[in-house]
């Protein structure tokens, strides 16, 4: 079988991926703690690597722009805020580039089996940092994850992974929904992570009478600008609701059953300008809220540039009404939780760099290597 360079590539970025996820998702393991920042930094000098490996074989003008606009915004985002997540961004975007996305999701699955059941046997044999969380006085089970909402959303992408991998190869019907709804949503119920429960509810209100339609897109939703208006919506959104507090009754009873977010989303605006950059913000208390945590550490050019990222995706998914569904739903898991701009923990956000499947689900479009339904997924 002949390897070619994007074979090479397409393992290099599955690679760096489970590092830094192993990384993150199993800090908590003992023998896996200090080792964290060298996971980190050896996955990084991998996808340096593997950005040689598309230097050398770049052969259009579009995709040198991207290394180039990436590049520097990556320089600068690090100088002003001494945060490494758009180089991280940086990197995998363009190591993802015309590579194919239903492999990396597959492959990302198989990581997320390993990782959980890692954590759970270390968990229940003493090898892991015992931390008591509580809500209500009732124990929030956080499973050997660092805490239970990086397990809520550890479950949550894994869940849409795997919903939109059952449904490309035409293996999900409603029984097998069911099924994973009740393995998932009960594990999300333990763990108390509220989002990423709320979001699954959501997602299947939406999803379920699809099954039956077979509406093929949410039409207003394939231009990109609706998608761009949609994330910056969003944050105008959670700034509007966010001054409004305390001062109106409404907004105090919201904080409340967000678990002061919104006290703390107003700490924060307190303490930081929004200017193109961002800042180095010293996060003294959890910043939950994606939009305003990437306006005020990220600065505006970042802002807009995730605000594109999420409009692309939407747009290329303008012939898949899960996926369309999926992006919209990790929009609003971000009005709650931070981790959708985590580059490397959620994997959809590289889909609209990855190359585009033509004239039939048999082909893809490169000279060099052809996949059929069963050696693809």
């Amino acid at each position: 079988m002949r390897v070619t360079v994007k074979d090479l590539r397409l393992f290099l970025v599955v690679f760096c991926v489970f590092l830094v996820q192993f990384a993150t998702f199993s800090q908590n393991i003992t023998f896996v703690s200090p080792n964290k920042e060298a996971l980190q930094v050896f996955s990084l000098v991998v996808m340096v690597i593997n950005l040689v490996l598309i230097i050398s074989t770049v052969k259009y003008l579009r995709i040198w722009a991207i290394i180039i606009i990436l590049s520097i915004f990556s320089v600068l985002s690090f100088y002003q805020t001494r945060d490494t997540i758009v180089a991280q961004l940086s990197l995998l975007l363009i190591s993802c580039a015309g590579l194919d996305f239903d492999r990396i999701v597959k492959y990302d699955i198989y990581f997320k089996v390993f990782i959980l059941f890692f954590n759970l046997i270390f968990y229940y044999s003493g090898f892991a940092v015992l931390t008591y969380f509580a809500r209500d006085g009732v124990e929030r089970m956080a499973f050997g994850f660092s805490n239970p909402n990086t397990f809520g959303f550890f479950m949550l992408i894994a869940f849409f992974e795997i919903i939109y991998l059952l449904e490309k190869k035409g293996r999900l019907y409603i029984n097998i929904y069911l099924i994973l709804l009740a393995i998932f949503l009960p594990l999300q119920h333990l763990a108390s992570s509220r989002t990423a429960e709320l979001v699954i509810i959501v997602f299947s209100i939406f999803y379920v009478p699809n099954m039956f339609v077979r509406k093929q897109n949410i039409r207003f939703l394939n231009k990109r600008l609706v998608g761009l208006s949609l994330f910056v919506g969003l944050m105008l959104l959670s700034i509007y609701v966010t001054s409004k507090y305390p001062s109106s009754i409404w907004t105090i009873k919201l904080d409340l059953f967000l678990s002061y977010r919104l006290h703390i989303q107003k700490f924060f605006l307190s303490l930081y300008d929004v200017n193109l950059l961002g800042n180095s913000v010293d996060y003294i208390r959890t910043l939950d809220n994606a939009y305003v945590r990437t306006l005020l550490n990220y600065g505006i050019i970042i802002f807009f540039l995730y605000s594109y990222i999420y409009g692309a995706n939407l747009s290329k998914a303008k012939e898949n009404y899960t996926l369309q569904l999926i992006f919209i739903s990790l929009m609003l898991y971000g009005l709650m939780e931070w981790y959708i701009i985590r580059p490397f923990l959620n994997i959809f956000l590289v889909y609209f760099m990855c190359e585009r499947i033509v004239e039939s689900r048999n082909e893809i479009n490169d000279k060099t290597t052809n996949f059929n339904n069963s050696s693809n997924l």
